[in-house]
């Protein structure tokens, strides 16, 4: 059985699991026919390199927690 993935909008801030700190917040909601959910994150206090992150991934303990 597939575990629930938490919803995710925009305007909600991750922190980056890694050795520093560093924040992170959800800028766009990415609708990608064929592929499952993305988003748009970017630094906290810069949105001028929005990288692309599956929805999947935010979810993953490994890679992000909520902030």
């Amino acid at each position: 059985m597939a575990r629930a993935l938490k919803n995710i909008e925009q305007g909600d801030v991750f922190r980056k699991t890694e050795k520093f700190e560093s924040l992170w917040i959800v800028t766009r909601i990415l609708d990608l026919y064929g592929y499952p959910p993305h988003v748009h994150i970017s630094p906290i206090h810069d949105n001028r390199h929005p990288l692309t992150y599956s929805t999947a991934a935010l979810n993953n303990p490994n890679l992000f927690t909520r902030a």
